[in-house]
């Protein structure tokens, strides 16, 4: 995808954020070799490690998982029971934007999801 300097201020403008891997979009653009007044989205191999730094620095423990996990095992339950067809195998892609360590997904315990 090629974007004009104006969208690439635009953009940085608006992801900047106190995480790392928003603070970094600039790292991200390389120019074009057609216009060096064009930008290319490319992705750099240091994207893992800033992944990783991203977790570390969230100081997460074994036992915030299990509280969250347990917490979002009362809220399936919850849908599951106002929800009927949720078990019914036909929805493959359940989401809950609040779900942040993944209880969320690991409280399913149904075959046909």
């Amino acid at each position: 995808m090629i974007l004009k300097p104006h969208i690439v201020k635009r953009l940085t403008k608006m992801m900047s954020g106190t995480r790392k891997w928003r603070n970094a979009l600039l790292h991200f653009l390389t120019p074009t070799e057609i216009n060096s007044s064009h930008f290319q989205i490319g992705l750099m191999l240091f994207l893992p490690e800033l992944l990783v730094d991203l977790f570390l620095d969230s100081l997460l423990a074994v036992g915030t998982y299990l509280e969250d996990s347990k917490i979002w095992k009362k809220h399936v339950n919850a849908y599951m029971n106002i929800i009927k067809i949720i078990d019914s195998g036909r929805y493959r892609n359940i989401m809950d934007m609040n779900a942040g360590l993944g209880g969320f997904a690991a409280s399913f315990e149904s075959p046909k999801l």
